[in-house]
């Protein structure tokens, strides 16, 4: 299945999850894109149930693209900052990348958790490049989740999935 396919997979089902989760610290309260990455919208730009605007990057590495897949979280969070939309407008959001927690089925992906894959690259990135790309565009979270059933979403904050750090939620 091509990437792009995958991602919108993973994305629908996660904004599935934080609607239908009422009582997730990071609850829907309102969608406002989930139809990937447009002019104005990030792959899934939400309002939180506590009034949070979030904006977020959806990346997957279930297929033999992964390493680009790494690249393009900066790129496409550089671009973000230029996008405008009524509730952009209104409140600066918060940014964050979406991954999956599953191991890919796909032979040809990396045999490894999406939370271990994305981890051990972005930890070859020097700390205070990686800690400080996230102070200069407002990536504030990274969320990690598993689409197999039980369902789960760990939330980390951007420097603390670096740091090998406990979830926030």
């Amino acid at each position: 299945m091509p990437r792009s396919m995958l991602e919108a997979e993973l994305v629908k089902e996660f904004c599935n999850y934080l609607t239908l989760n009422t009582a997730h610290t990071f609850h829907a309260a309102t969608i406002h894109n989930q139809n990937g990455d447009t002019g104005n919208f990030a792959d899934i730009e939400l309002t939180t149930s506590s009034g949070e605007l979030i904006a977020i990057e959806a990346k997957t590495h279930e297929t033999r693209d992964a390493p680009n897949t790494v690249h393009k979280v900066f790129g496409q969070l550089l671009n973000e900052q230029r996008k405008k939309n009524e509730f952009r407008n209104a409140i600066h959001p918060s940014f964050a990348i979406l991954i999956p927690s599953e191991v890919p089925d796909n032979p040809k992906a990396p045999r490894q958790t999406g939370k271990d894959y994305y981890q051990r690259r972005f930890q070859e990135i020097p700390t205070n490049h990686f800690h400080g790309f996230g102070v200069l565009v407002n990536a504030k979270y990274v969320f990690v989740f598993k689409r197999s059933e039980p369902q789960a979403l760990h939330v980390y904050t951007w420097s603390g999935f670096y740091n090998n750090e406990n979830p926030i939620v």
